[in-house]
């Protein structure tokens, strides 16, 4: 159904291969970051106008909270990579206050007219490499080889359907985009995608789904893709009006009058078997912690089916969103295990050889110690969002400076390392929201209590019945949000309660700094009170760090 291809922009004395990722200069391979090389691309294809900053964040990091530095950040890495200036440019021109224009001499390759195009998926892999920021492989080489395991296990006809879970942040959508381009590049398959969204209510029937197939029309096998709709999911097709002229489209609707929806499963599977029956595929659902209802009845019944097809089914989701007993996730996880058709591959923060991996990968020459690399790998625990948006924080803000062919920190390490980024604090803020009011107050007198800190202390400064912290602490813990048990802590009075910690020193900090500081200093003298009581006149306090959220 689709065809591999390879795609290559010359400009002399420069040419980008967008399929293996890479900038050549004649025969010298030349660092280029993905996000960098995603820049390029997107000024490339756009030459003919001038592409904003906002343009290029909102293209080419659709799903990432903040980085708002990160387009000119590339593109300065771009005019170091090229030898081009601001000033006197002769790749990337500056225009005023509007943005960046692409002004070098593009050239057609030679065999041009030989490379195909891929069918539903971008002319280039723009699309997929701009999510990877710089982890193409670094230290996920094993969750890398577990894909291609169950990718080669899809070719033999068998029907794997692989999960990989993680936090929010922990790097499921890079590790996908990777396996992406890996795959891409081999030839001879196609890759489609879906995206579930938040909604209230039940949501939009198939949406993720119907995305995906959407894009499919989009691309050079809009052709094909008709054919196979109009004979094996007419349901499905009047639910794509972009994909048929307005006459073709009303005809449809009066040909599927009176036909039962119910049918729309089987009908994509169909289409989906014929499809695979050609060209083998992989299909990506992310975030199925939002899907719809239908979404999910489907993919139960995909996975059901004993037929071969060469297709891999790959789906993304936040446990810690699915805890909940009746969250339909969970009813087609069990469903699946049963049957053994559920592959779980969870992902867990970097560990710190890989940090260095990285940083030694993004920052030829660094001049950064390997203490300074233990500090960073525990600050984020190895979470690449974290990771990525502390070190855009230093580029943001002049702590990492390139210098004399090296890069040299130029901030003291209390400058380094206190300093929360804006794109995190939002995601984590994003999270508090979300949380029963209860919880929230909870975590607020945690936050002061410590890192790591005992249910008592939490009791004592919200002035309630310490059963009922324990019960939260260990709700939130339980569900892998904000908090982690952590033992058991006695007082010198008696006093025996349960201890917890912060998963995250960062998620301790969010929540701190949200407090007024008339509300950190209620908490913080009942908990003083209640520790001097255990505690007689050695009593213990607790005083948290000064936070830095913004420079």
């Amino acid at each position: 159904m689709f065809n591999s291809y390879s795609s290559c922009l010359v400009f002399p004395p420069f040419r980008l291969d967008t399929v293996q990722g890479q900038l050549w200069r004649g025969d010298e391979l030349l660092p280029l970051r993905p996000k960098v090389l995603a820049v390029l691309n997107y000024l490339i294809l756009h030459h003919n106008r001038v592409v904003s900053s906002e343009e290029l964040y909102r293209s080419i990091w659709p799903r990432r909270y903040g980085a708002e530095y990160a387009p000119k950040q590339c593109i300065r890495e771009l005019r170091a990579i090229l030898g081009d200036t601001a000033e006197d440019p002769r790749f990337i021109a500056t225009v005023g206050r509007r943005g960046y224009r692409f002004i070098g001499q593009l050239e057609t390759p030679a065999d041009a007219d030989k490379q195909p195009a891929a069918e539903g998926i971008p002319s280039t892999l723009a699309g997929f490499l701009a999510g990877i920021d710089g982890f193409v492989c670094v230290g996920r080489e094993a969750e890398l080889a577990q894909l291609r395991l169950w990718f080669e296990r899809s070719q033999r006809g068998e029907r794997p359907v692989m999960f990989i879970t993680g936090e929010p942040g922990i790097g499921k959508t890079t590790l996908i985009d990777a396996f992406a381009v890996q795959v891409l590049a081999q030839g001879g398959l196609w890759l489609g995608s879906g995206q579930c969204v938040p909604h209230h209510g039940g949501g939009e029937a198939y949406q993720p789904l119907l995305e995906f197939l959407s894009r499919l029309g989009q691309g050079t096998g809009r052709t094909r893709l008709l054919a196979l709709l109009k004979r094996h999911a007419p349901t499905w097709l009047a639910q794509l009006p972009s994909l048929l002229e307005e006459a073709a489209l009303a005809g449809l609707q009066r040909r599927i009058q009176g036909i039962d929806r119910e049918r729309m499963p089987r009908e994509l599977i169909e289409v989906l078997e014929h499809a695979v029956a050609e060209t083998p595929g992989v299909l990506v659902l992310e975030d199925l912690q939002w899907s719809d209802v239908t979404t999910l009845d489907w993919l139960s019944a995909w996975a059901q089916r004993r037929e071969p097809a060469r297709l891999l089914l790959i789906g993304t989701y936040r446990p810690a969103d699915i805890l909940s007993h009746d969250h339909p996730l969970r009813t087609v996880i069990h469903e699946l295990r049963l049957h053994r058709r559920y592959h779980e591959l969870p992902l867990a923060g970097l560990s710190e050889a890989a940090v260095a991996d990285y940083l030694q990968a993004r920052f030829a020459g660094h001049a950064l110690s390997p203490a300074l690399v233990a500090s960073l790998q525990q600050r984020t625990q190895g979470y690449p969002l974290f990771l990525v948006a502390l070190i855009e924080e230093w580029l943001a803000h002049g702590l990492l400076r390139q210098h004399e062919g090296g890069w040299e920190l130029q901030g003291t390490p209390d400058e380094l390392m206190t300093a929360v980024p804006a794109s995190v604090r939002q995601l984590i803020e994003y999270q508090f929201v979300r949380l029963d009011p209860k919880e929230q107050r909870v975590l607020e007198a945690a936050s002061v209590a410590g890192l790591e800190f005992s249910a008592a202390a939490v009791a004592a400064g919200l002035a309630t019945d310490l059963e009922q912290v324990e019960s939260c602490c260990t709700g939130l813990a339980r569900r892998q949000q904000f908090l982690q048990e952590h033992g058991q802590e006695e007082w010198p009075d008696g006093t025996v309660a349960a201890g917890y910690a912060f998963r995250h020193v960062l998620y301790h900090q969010v929540v701190y700094a949200q407090l007024s500081a008339g509300r950190r200093i209620s908490l913080k003298q009942h908990i003083d009170t209640r520790l001097e009581t255990a505690y007689g006149k050695q009593a213990v306090t607790t005083i948290p760090p000064v936070l830095f959220l913004t420079r």
